[in-house]
C-alpha cells in the first residue's frame, strides 16, 4: 500500500514500470556492449580504461536494483545475466593477459 496518498496498487504499477524501463535499457544498450566486450577479450583484445569504467558503472547500477529484484523476476533474471556476462568477460580478459605476462619472463 502506498504511504503518500496515492491510489492503492500504484506502488505495484511503479515497480512494474521501473522493471520495464530497466530491462529495456539493459537489452538495448548494456547487453550489446557487454557482448562486444566479451568478443573483444575472447579475441585477445585488452579491456581499455573506458571498458573497465563501463563495467564498474554497470555493476554499481546492478547493485542499486536490489529492491526491484526482490519484487520482480525479470529484474532478477537481468541481474543474473549481467553478472554472468561480467564474469565471462573478466575470465576471458584474464586468460588473454596471462600468456603475455609469462612471455615477458
Amino acid at each position: 500500500m502506498s504511504t503518500d496518498g496515492a491510489a492503492p496498487g500504484s506502488d505495484e504499477l511503479l515497480i512494474e514500470q521501473a522493471s520495464r524501463v530497466l530491462t529495456g535499457a539493459f537489452a538495448q544498450h548494456q547487453l550489446q556492449r557487454m557482448l562486444d566486450l566479451l568478443k573483444q577479450v575472447q579475441d585477445d583484445g585488452p579491456l581499455r580504461d573506458d571498458d573497465s569504467a563501463f563495467l564498474e558503472e554497470m555493476l554499481a547500477a546492478l547493485a542499486r536494483t536490489h529492491g526491484l529484484r526482490a519484487h520482480h523476476a525479470d529484474v532478477e533474471t537481468l541481474h543474473r545475466c549481467a553478472l554472468g556476462l561480467y564474469d565471462d568477460i573478466m575470465t576471458a580478459a584474464q586468460a588473454s593477459v596471462r600468456p603475455r605476462a609469462a612471455a615477458c619472463r
